[in-house]
């Protein structure tokens, strides 16, 4: 019997579902794992050769993407809470001060293990460049936060540390604390709740201050949805400062959020690139390689175009300057979430 016949057209459609239902959950097949996959839940033993004539059968419907490595799993956004962000941009974007709109995300820079290209199995009409897969991390961390506002400007980034003490060389090199960028540490070099209820309080909430004396402005913070951006004690000194919280829709950072969908991408390409006046991989380096790319990507222009991507500027001839959303843009980006709806 030929390899091809060896299932019925109901089973390989199956198997289809089986493939999407892995690229939705950012851990798509490879050849190989996909011939593993039908052996052990299908209880045939197949042949790359059939592997290969599967794929030209339904050509229409799978394809062979090279696809390069992420950081973290992707997983379904919902209709729901997209409607739920879209409405509070309206609410609460919508003709505010772009001074007062800032958005903060944060980024690891750490060493990747088994990151390369790979040969994988995703559905027709996927562009090349959303065809992803998890890699493991390493343990050694370090966090960047910047915090850039619609205006385009920016606030020194917060950056954390995997470690509990912090070298003696780091300003050797002209480096500035305060001014170029806040340091502090975290066991695993993450953020956790009591640095950022730390953040808000001596370095957000006095940004503010600076802006406008008269606290009745109120500002917007955009941001995910991360456990330490809305405990129960960050929520409080926000709603005492006036400053609304305004949480990305789950699972959709990676299209709706400003600096994660062009800055982060900007900052891997230049810390690449970075030289340090330190010993590689040194403390001092990896904070100064930091610090000066982050500067680099977080420019009054890049800034703007920044949220841009996502649909956010601000409203033409407007005096004082205030924020409007580019539906258009809005729009591309949310259909980016569903695209396998499409």
């Amino acid at each position: 019997m030929p390899n091809r016949r060896l299932f019925d057209n109901l089973t390989e459609a199956q198997m289809i579902a089986d493939m999407e239902d892995a690229f939705r959950e950012s851990k798509p097949f490879e050849p190989c794992t996909f011939i593993d996959h039908i052996r052990k839940h299908y209880h045939k033993d197949i042949s790359r050769g059939w592997e290969q004539s599967f794929r030209d059968r339904h050509f229409r419907e799978i394809k062979l993407y090279s696809a390069r490595p992420r950081e973290s799993s992707r997983f379904n956004a919902t209709h729901e809470d997209t409607d739920r962000y879209e409405q509070e941009l309206a609410q609460y974007v919508v003709g505010t001060d772009i001074n007062f709109i800032f958005h903060i995300d944060e980024s690891g820079d750490q060493p990747w293990v088994d990151a390369h290209n790979k040969c994988l199995l995703c559905p027709v009409g996927i562009r090349e460049d959303q065809c992803v897969y998890k890699v493991n991390r390493s343990q050694k961390n370090y966090t960047v936060m910047p915090c850039i506002n619609i205006a385009g400007d920016t606030i020194p980034p917060l950056i954390i540390i995997n470690r509990l003490t912090l070298d003696p060389d780091i300003y050797d090199y002209g480096l500035r604390p305060g001014v170029d960028c806040f340091i502090t540490t975290s066991k695993k070099g993450y953020m956790n709740k009591l640095i950022f209820v730390w953040w808000q309080e001596n370095i957000f909430i006095p940004k503010l201050d600076e802006l406008s004396s008269d606290r009745t402005v109120r500002a917007v913070l955009l941001m995910d949805n991360l456990k330490s951006h809305s405990t129960v004690e960050a929520l409080q000194i926000m709603r005492n400062a006036n400053i609304q919280p305004l949480f990305i829709s789950k699972n959709s950072s990676h299209a709706l959020q400003p600096l994660d969908f062009s800055t982060f991408h900007d900052l891997k390409s230049k810390l690449k690139k970075c030289n340090s006046n330190f010993e590689k991989g040194t403390q001092a380096a990896r904070l100064q390689n930091l610090c000066y790319s982050i500067e680099d990507v977080t420019t009054t222009h890049k800034n703007r175009a920044a949220y841009l991507h996502v649909g956010l500027r601000m409203l033409p001839r407007s005096n004082p300057p205030v924020a409007e959303i580019n539906h258009e843009s809005l729009n591309a980006r949310l259909r980016e979430l569903f695209v396998l709806e499409q």
